[in-house]
């Protein structure tokens, strides 16, 4: 007698999250190793012009030096500078400070301009200001810990139930569609004039609750159904608290 084959009891492996937490997690991590490389590079550039502008007082510093700056220091070198020059009688010509200004701002702008080097200025989605890539590319980066942690895992739980119930290729594009409905609802919601953008995953995982949701929703009797969800609306209220310092 022909015995019916049995239904497979392993859990399958939801590839596509799992490649996508996989490269969250890798950007996320190059993305910290960078920041302190940068950050060490641009903050040595800006102590150097620092220690320029105490040499030369009678230069502007600028809003970005003027922070490096102590004014009491800045004021006591300007003293100085101005004893020195009544006592010789010669003041600093003018070609030579616009030179010297020169110089400062030439300092200043190389250790602004290292910012440029830091992997969340090619991913964050700014409207209106970043490359169009960065609406599909905002996720990869997860400045703290704890939002990649929850985030990563919720992508596994839901993917895990989607990937396979919807098939590889339309819970790709289901997180195509979720991912640039996130990047469009900040261009409405971001502050007027905001120049930092939005980066993680948690866009993503609110459609994919809202998706999970629905599709399972005949089977909401069950544990799995409830926890997810319970666990989900739970994680997703936190991020303003979860990313205030990051």
């Amino acid at each position: 007698m022909h015995q019916p084959a049995s239904e497979p009891t392993s859990t399958p492996i939801p590839w596509l999250s799992v490649l996508l937490v996989v490269a969250m997690i890798a950007f996320s991590v190059h993305a910290r190793l960078r920041l302190a490389e940068v950050s060490s590079e641009g903050l040595g550039a800006l102590d150097a012009a620092r220690d320029y502008l105490v040499a030369h007082p009678y230069l502007a510093p600028g809003s970005a030096l003027a922070t490096r700056v102590d004014e009491g220091t800045l004021q006591r070198a300007r003293a100085e500078h101005a004893q020195r020059e009544a006592a010789s009688g010669i003041p600093t010509p003018p070609g030579v400070i616009r030179r010297q200004q020169g110089e400062l701002d030439a300092m200043v702008e190389r250790a602004i301009a290292s910012v440029d080097g830091l992997p969340a200025r090619w991913v964050a989605f700014v409207p209106g200001q970043s490359p169009a890539y960065t609406w599909i590319a905002y996720q990869l980066l997860h400045p703290g810990n704890a939002v990649l942690i929850g985030n990563a895992m919720l992508l596994l739980f839901f993917g895990l139930y989607l990937e396979r119930a919807f098939g590889a290729a339309a819970y790709a594009g289901l997180v195509v569609w979720l991912t640039l409905a996130g990047a469009a609802g900040w261009t409405l919601a971001a502050p007027p004039g905001a120049t930092h953008g939005l980066v993680g995953g948690t866009p993503l995982v609110t459609g994919l609750a809202a998706a999970f949701a629905a599709r399972f929703a005949p089977r909401r009797a069950e544990g799995f159904y409830f926890t997810g969800l319970a666990v989900a609306l739970l994680w997703i209220a936190l991020p303003p608290y979860a990313t205030a310092a990051s």
